[in-house]
């Protein structure tokens, strides 16, 4: 069972109202409180089945399913409210790797004029 749209808003509008929205001092960001969040999380995870992460641990996993959707580190920062790209770059082992594909297509190349080579081309 999955948890409702409105927990899943909240975790993307996270680094959209940082970014966006500067609050009077007396108005808050989000509408619900951090107590209730707390009992939702608690209440979603009992019913899911699934163990309890902490509020915060919902950011990496935002950030870590932007990753696999492609969008650059750039994006991902502005998104987050990253206030540099470095701290985005804490996540770069979660970026995929040109280095595997650099070198399988080096090896076909390297094997491509090897078997020219031999052919007498």
């Amino acid at each position: 069972m999955s948890l409702g749209s409105g927990e899943w808003s909240i975790v993307i509008l996270i680094g959209q109202e940082k970014r966006t929205s500067h609050p009077k001092e007396d108005e808050r960001i989000f509408t619900i409180s951090k107590s209730y969040l707390h009992h939702e999380m608690n209440r979603g995870s009992k019913v899911s089945g699934v163990k309890r992460i902490r509020v915060h641990d919902l950011r990496h996993s935002h950030v870590s399913l932007l990753i696999n959707m492609g969008f650059t580190v750039l994006a991902i920062a502005d998104r987050m409210g990253h206030e540099s790209i470095d701290i985005t770059y804490r996540y770069a082992h979660l970026f995929p790797s040109e280095q595997t594909q650099m070198a399988e297509q080096l090896d076909i190349e390297r094997m491509e004029k090897l078997n020219g080579e031999k052919s007498g081309q």
